[in-house]
């Protein structure tokens, strides 16, 4: 993996540094400087790690193949460090001591002690219903049966059951992880309508099982394979009803612990996303500070994954509440504080959410000023066809607005050229009637007192779906049409909508 080594050097936490450099001077402070020396100098200055004059900094006088095997000697001693620190972290990772443990007294020919490992991993394995970790430990003990004279019998049937959960449950994962792929695909549901049937079925499979009754994490596959399955029909209210309905039984029933936290945290997210869609703006708040609340648990492990999540959600909530410029103070402040510690594609996000919003909130700069951001983001030219579209279309506005005339129509014949087969797909005919709309309205003068030209806006206001938040028009195209006609703002069109 190229760049494995500064990847890691530059993802580590302080605390994890330190703990590093702590476990490095315990073991190499006198005996090699140099594998301290290139872990500084990645760590704290922007060198190339392929880049001979590395070598020169840190005075290496190696080889070009032994200053690799340094480099590679660093990833293990660095994951090595991770993994001591982080040892307590998930029970997996107590299952797999164990194993480890096994082995060695395996080794040694020490069954006996090698058997009480297998039961220790065998009691975590079986609370957090780590099935596969279950079939492992059963397969170990049918191989040491023998060497403590034991009936393999009982191993053999545990590793068939669990073979059979197993199966079952991948099954719904499959099918679970088609559906989240093909999500974002035009019209998916009435091209594999059998898979959502499919998904149906398996659901049901496993809610009949005696097996699976019980389990928390059966529980869990089924909730998700619902919420899929009412997604892809949106169905919103059922959804928002049904997601609200299982938080509270898996509260009520402790399904949600330490070993599985991070699906509670992405419940409230589609909670919230449900709410939203379902216009029920009034009860988001007390989501968004369950989400909060919930990222902050468990010494802040998901916060820096799940902190941007949570300004989104803060953002949608004040947003949908005619509270704008509170959207916008938020997001400005994860700026500030936060985006440093995030992924480089949050940056293209959060220009995206502040351009529209300062737009709505008539700072006309300011949003023009995210926008050059967004264009000029090394992701802009990575998103499908439809979001680079429609982003454009989002231009068009608020430069038509800006009385950027001219920079407007050639931008309006750049669109259209650029995405001339998308503009000819069913899906994208509005778009279109909207492009050449806004490339009429700038060619006159006075386009709304012109009676042919304010038919065809009327027309294409009614013809437009109901507002609809969060779809894919960043910005309206209905609710922008009717503000031109009664000359207000957008943002003053929008409050009604609430």
């Amino acid at each position: 993996m190229k760049y494995q080594l500064t990847n890691l050097i530059k993802g580590l936490t302080p605390f994890e540094s330190r703990n590093f450099k702590s476990h490095s001077n315990r073991f190499y402070q006198n005996e090699d400087k140099k594998f301290t020396q290139l872990y500084e100098v990645i760590r704290h200055k922007n060198v190339d790690e392929y880049d001979g004059k590395i070598r020169k900094t840190i005075n290496y006088t190696g080889s070009e193949g032994a200053f690799a095997r340094l480099k590679n000697h660093l990833v293990e001693e660095i994951e090595d460090s991770l993994l001591q620190l982080h040892r307590k972290k998930h029970s997996e990772f107590k299952v797999y001591r164990n194993l480890q443990l096994y082995q060695l007294a395996w080794d040694k020919s020490k069954f006996r002690e090698a058997r009480d490992y297998l039961k220790k991993a065998r009691k975590i394995a079986t609370k957090i219903e780590n099935y596969e970790l279950l079939s492992l430990i059963a397969k170990k003990s049918i191989q040491i049966s023998p060497y403590l004279h034991e009936d393999p019998t009982t191993y053999i049937e545990e590793q068939l059951r669990y073979h059979q959960m197993l199966n079952s449950i991948s099954q719904l994962e499959h099918l679970l992880a088609m559906i989240n792929y093909k999500i974002t695909q035009t019209n998916f549901l009435k091209k594999n309508q059998s898979v959502v049937q499919k998904l149906e079925e398996m659901s049901r499979t496993l809610l009949s099982d005696e097996t699976f009754r019980n389990s928390a994490e059966v529980k869990l596959k089924i909730y998700q394979s619902i919420r899929t399955i009412l997604f892809q029909k949106r169905d919103f209210e059922a959804l928002a009803e049904y997601l609200l309905h299982s938080y509270r039984d898996f509260e009520q029933h402790k399904i949600y612990g330490k070993k599985n936290f991070e699906a509670k945290i992405v419940h409230l997210s589609w909670i919230i996303n449900a709410l939203l869609k379902t216009k029920q703006y009034k009860k988001m708040p007390t989501y968004v500070d369950e989400l909060f609340k919930s990222a902050m648990q468990y010494d802040r492990v998901f916060y820096h994954k799940y902190i941007w999540l949570y300004c989104q959600s803060r953002m949608l909530q004040y947003t949908f509440s005619g509270e704008n410029l509170k959207a916008i103070d938020l997001l400005e402040s994860f700026e500030k504080e936060e985006l440093q510690n995030q992924p480089d594609s949050t940056a293209f996000y959060l220009n995206l959410n502040l351009c529209s919003l300062n737009y709505t909130a008539n700072r006309s700069n300011e949003s023009l000023r995210r926008l050059a951001n967004i264009l000029a983001d090394a992701g802009f030219n990575k998103l499908n066809e439809e979001f680079q579209l429609r982003i454009l279309i989002m231009e068009l506005i608020i430069r038509a607005d800006n009385n950027d005339v001219e920079y407007t129509l050639n931008r309006v014949r750049e669109v259209k050229r650029k995405f001339n087969d998308l503009l000819k797909e069913n899906n994208h005919i509005r778009d279109k009637e909207f492009i050449n709309i806004i490339g009429n309205m700038l060619k006159k003068a006075t386009p709304f007192k012109e009676d042919k030209f304010l038919q065809k806006v009327n027309d294409f206001i009614k013809n437009s779906p109901e507002f609809e938040p969060g779809s894919n028009e960043v910005i309206d195209y209905a609710i922008w049409l009717q503000s031109k006609i009664e000359r207000k703002t957008y943002y003053e069109l929008i409050p009604k909508l609430f």
